[in-house]
């Protein structure tokens, strides 16, 4: 997907899968709140509809996310070369705005980015890619997916990545991604009360 995608979508894509942010936070995302040195994303303003920067709705939103050092030196790349776009793009509004809208066609250069854009986006580079329908939040879906498969995190881990307000909204949600096989625990407690003996 990520190869599928071009231009400033080949960094929102990944940061999207990797950290569980929403759409509306991506999108509002301002430098002001990045700490690459602690490798940290402060979560403090949403992009609402009519494309306004606005608090988050709950608490648990309002959180740090961690960021993996890919993550990271991705973003760093990205600060260079909007620097260098910022410069020789005449009308650049200034929102400090990580993925503003850029490029020769933008109408209005450091503006939010529309929802429907980003979707376009996913959907073309899917379908290139040939992987069926994709949307913004699949990518949080498969961040949680892959950590709870793969990664094997609990459910709290889980739930404070994805910054839910409780882990019933992450059990609820991914409960069935976790394995059941309640012979092989059974089975554990031999090896873990008898082995003391």
């Amino acid at each position: 997907l990520v190869s599928h995608s071009n231009g400033i979508y080949q960094r929102m894509v990944p940061l999207m899968l990797w950290t569980a942010l929403r759409v509306s936070e991506t999108l509002a995302m301002q430098w002001k709140y990045l700490d690459l040195k602690n490798q940290t994303y402060d979560v403090q303003r949403n992009l609402n509809r009519k494309r306004q920067l606005i608090t988050p709705k709950t608490e648990a939103s309002r959180a740090k996310v961690s960021l993996s050092t890919h993550i990271c030196e991705l973003l760093e790349r990205h600060r260079a070369e909007q620097a260098a776009e910022r410069l020789r793009t005449p009308g650049w509004k200034d929102n400090d705005l990580i993925f503003p809208s850029c490029g020769t066609y933008s109408p209005n250069p450091g503006e939010p980015r529309s929802y429907s854009t980003v979707n376009d986006v996913l959907k073309n580079a899917a379908a290139r890619a040939g992987i069926g329908l994709v949307t913004c939040h699949d990518l949080r879906h498969t961040c949680a997916a892959l950590l709870i498969q793969k990664y094997r995190a609990n459910i709290l881990e889980v739930s404070k990545h994805l910054r839910h307000a409780n882990p019933t909204i992450t059990q609820d949600i991914y409960g069935h991604l976790y394995s059941d096989d309640l012979p092989a625990m059974a089975n554990a407690m031999d090896k873990l009360v008898l082995a003391s003996k």
